[in-house]
């Protein structure tokens, strides 16, 4: 209908779609033109607000499943330092070694192998960091006993006695719930900022509604997935 009134009207303007030179019809209407112009104002403003809140919604939970994700890796990365009665290079790979007056992670001076059940060999690439990987090890709060034979460091993984299996679970579990926590934190600051934009009016009351329910979608998410890492942690705990 919009382009059938164009058509019939005189019109020489700029609009957001370029400028139209038309004949002018005997009796052609300025104020009708000139609605003609605002029709198309409006459809342009209209279309590019819907964007920017659409783009705005987006980056909102872009954003919170970016910070969530960043929390497992943080939980999965303790639960993996934790000792279990079974070899694993993740124990270890993190360990910072004085080497040339730089703390250094052993998994970039040295290659970690696990060639029995419960034997971890670390190979340093350069031989003089040995003896600092060795101290490192020694000292770290795993309790483990490394030899080194000048070449390497072999880490013999003893066995967990059943006391001490059942404090490592209740410490994995209170860092599994650290992480829920964290997640839970993460969402209160994102549906407070939500709100206070609402209230500002810079997002209307319906794309906060979905916001809000799409954050909750991805805290139960992720909070489940903490769930999961955890109990796979505690049946490897357990696992004699």
């Amino acid at each position: 209908m919009y382009f059938l009134l164009i058509l019939n009207l005189p019109l020489e303007e700029e609009t957001p779609f370029g400028r139209f030179y038309l004949p002018a019809p005997n009796g052609a209407d300025t104020i009708l033109k000139n609605f003609v112009c605002k029709i198309f104002d409006d459809l342009v403003f209209n279309n590019s607000e819907s964007n920017r809140r659409d783009n705005f919604m987006e980056k909102m939970i872009t954003d919170t499943e970016k910070k969530m994700k960043k929390t497992i890796e943080s939980i999965s990365s303790q639960l993996a330092r934790l000792r279990t009665g079974k070899a694993s290079p993740t124990l270890i790979e993190n360990i910072k070694v004085e080497y040339y007056g730089t703390s250094t992670p052993i998994n970039q001076l040295a290659s970690i192998s696990v060639p029995e059940p419960r034997l971890i060999v670390v190979h340093p690439w350069d031989k003089t960091a040995v003896s600092a990987v060795e101290r490192a090890i020694r000292s770290s709060d795993l309790g483990l006993n490394p030899v080194s034979d000048g070449t390497v460091v072999r880490i013999p993984i003893p066995v967990l006695s059943e006391e001490r299996r059942k404090e490592l679970v209740k410490v994995a579990k209170s860092i599994a719930e650290d992480g829920k926590i964290a997640i839970r934190n993460i969402r209160r600051e994102i549906i407070e900022e939500i709100k206070q934009k609402q209230k500002d009016g810079e997002i209307p009351e319906d794309d906060s509604y979905r916001i809000q329910d799409k954050i909750q979608e991805l805290t139960e998410k992720f909070s489940r997935e903490i769930d999961e890492i955890f109990k796979n942690k505690e049946e490897e705990i357990l696992t004699v």
